[in-house]
């Protein structure tokens, strides 16, 4: 006499939605990642608080002022005199990149006034300044 077993013949089977799970689950954490790697070059500053703030994504080369007035173009620290060939071999051969400016908001205004002077001498219209958005 035989006596059932405890499992069917039946072929195995791969259950799909905890599947289904484990690639959703990857994909939130591939996007997460993605969007917390955002380059921010340049020095770490206090930035100043504005109502209207818009982002740019296109290619560009970051001043950065600090709040003891120190000068950097991206990471490395340069004299206001010295800003333009700073600026300009950044830019290499694209003379259309942007410069961002960011000051922090306990720097002099003088400092921020100087550097933009310059670089509008040296004939660099893209001058922009970096701000976050102000909290309602």
């Amino acid at each position: 006499m035989r006596l059932p077993a405890a499992h069917d013949d039946r072929p195995a089977r791969l259950e799909m939605v905890p599947l289904m799970d484990c690639i959703f689950l990857l994909l939130v954490f591939f996007v997460y990642a993605t969007l917390s790697m955002i380059v921010h070059r340049g020095i770490k500053v206090q930035l100043p608080s504005a109502r209207a703030v818009a982002a740019d994504k296109h290619p560009y080369v970051a001043v950065a002022i600090t709040h003891d007035n120190r000068v950097f173009v991206d990471d490395q620290p340069v004299t206001i005199d010295r800003i333009v060939p700073a600026v300009v071999a950044r830019m290499g051969q694209r003379r259309d990149k942007a410069v961002y400016v960011r000051g922090d908001e306990r720097s002099g205004f003088g400092t921020a006034f100087r550097v933009l002077e310059q670089l509008r001498a040296a004939g660099i219209d893209k001058v922009s300044f970096e701000c976050k958005e102000a909290q309602p």
